[in-house]
């Protein structure tokens, strides 16, 4: 690949690279993972990571010790309104934002991540000469990358079948989605924490940090059904926004049968994860690349106003492949659900089947190729 950045005079040969992406946790926590993968190869390499104030970055990114700025920026309407002026101004206002940040840091390498807020950054990147590396995590490709690919010198694709999406003739690689080690090397015991029987099979439920209404709603509505089930335990993450409802719906539960456990919000997500036998989740490119790196199987339920329905072709990936079943959100209810789940715990054999199947579509070492890709852009490879 063509060395693309000018020659740094001597006394200003310090290495570092741009990340950008943001808005949500599909983008933010793969960042991080990556950028935590960086860090490790390369201690002495300094990063800088471009989001908004608003967004979920403006929060988790300068816990994790990284140098962070904002920029001006909101996503595009998708129709005409008269939003979308005021959504092209602020998008020129980023553009120009970025620029003064780039020119101040100087990258030697800009890792687009997804989001609104790395448009601006990768084209105010690529009008600098800097080599661009952008990552897709879902297998449909946001705007933001769509756009971004025509610029980009290396793009990289969490599902092979991503890259018939990008119409540039721009080398691609599949690495997987990154995640973080907090994730992957979590020695904590689940058990303990949760206060769980080791004894039970375990059913982990969650809709993300703000919980999922209607997946909430099917546990409400299910859990008399498996209420007798001594063998089975739930651990339920309502999210901080629904908590307290759901917590109210099902406080009658009859002793001597299942064992629930209804929280807000998990710290511990890799210590859940392990104690969990089945996932009951939305399908968001995260969650699938957390649960598979750990070889957790899942029922996917998909987000149906997510972009392009790109989470029901995550799930559907991971369901071709043995690791999930689909229950579409029109069709969830705690009927669907519970039938589901105890169709898959009480089947010792087609349970291992699903955690073998979702090994092997998970890729744990994603951060690390990752973090080599950014190297080779970087040195001109």
């Amino acid at each position: 690949m063509e060395r693309r950045f000018k020659e740094l005079p001597v006394q200003d040969r310090e290495r570092r690279v741009l990340l950008s992406g943001g808005g949500t946790a599909g983008h933010v926590y793969p960042a991080l993972a990556l950028a935590e993968r960086l860090r490790l190869r390369e201690p002495g390499l300094r990063l800088l990571y471009v989001g908004t104030a608003e967004g979920l970055e403006a929060d988790v990114v300068p816990k994790q010790g990284l140098e962070f700025r904002t920029i001006q920026v909101e996503g595009l309407p998708r129709r005409l309104s008269p939003s979308l002026l005021r959504s092209l101004s602020r998008l020129g206002k980023g553009y120009r934002q970025a620029g003064r940040i780039l020119d101040d840091f100087r990258p030697q390498a800009v890792v687009g991540m997804g989001g609104f807020v790395a448009a601006p950054v990768v084209f105010a990147a690529s009008r600098r000469k800097i080599p661009i590396l952008i990552h897709e995590q879902n297998a449909v490709p946001g705007l933001t990358n769509r756009w971004a690919a025509k610029v980009a010198d290396l793009i990289a694709v969490s599902f092979e079948d991503s890259a018939r999406h990008f119409t540039s003739a721009r080398p691609i690689i599949v690495t997987g989605n990154p995640v973080r080690r907090e994730i992957l090397e979590d020695t904590r015991d689940g058990y303990e924490l949760f206060e769980l029987d080791r004894q039970r099979k375990t059913l982990l439920v969650f809709g993300g940090s703000r919980g999922a209404k209607r997946i909430n709603d099917a546990v409400i509505e299910g859990l008399p059904s498996v209420a007798s089930a001594a063998w089975l335990q739930i651990l339920h993450v309502a999210g901080k926004m629904d908590f307290e409802r759901v917590r109210a719906a099902t406080r009658s539960l009859p002793a001597g049968g299942l064992l629930y456990r209804c929280v807000p919000y998990v710290e511990e997500m890799g210590a859940a994860y392990r104690a969990a036998d089945l996932v009951a989740s939305r399908a968001g490119a995260t969650t699938i690349a957390e649960m598979t790196a750990l070889g957790v199987a899942a029922i996917l339920v998909p987000y149906p106003f997510a972009t392009a329905g790109h989470q029901e072709l995550n799930a559907r990936y991971l369901e071709k492949a043995g690791g999930a079943r689909v229950i579409m959100n029109e069709s969830l209810d705690g009927k669907t659900l519970f039938e589901a789940a105890t169709s898959i715990l009480s089947d010792d054999a087609l349970l291992a089947s699903m955690r073998d199947s979702a090994r092997r579509f998970g890729r744990p070492e994603a951060a690390e190729e990752l973090a080599s890709a950014v190297f080779e852009i970087m040195e001109g490879r």
